[in-house]
């Protein structure tokens, strides 16, 4: 998932499509994981 993510440059919404599930989903998965979700939006806000 979090390869996904990085590869749509931290759009959540279009690596939740890739994945074939829904965003929200993609959120909690990502929650459960422990992956830290201020670091998609300083790595999106930063252009990576």
């Amino acid at each position: 998932m979090q390869r996904v993510l990085a590869t749509c440059k931290g759009n959540r919404l279009r690596a939740a499509q890739v994945l074939g599930i829904g965003r929200t989903s993609l959120y909690r998965d990502l929650k459960e994981d422990g992956y830290d979700q201020t670091l998609i939006a300083r790595s999106k806000a930063a252009g990576q």
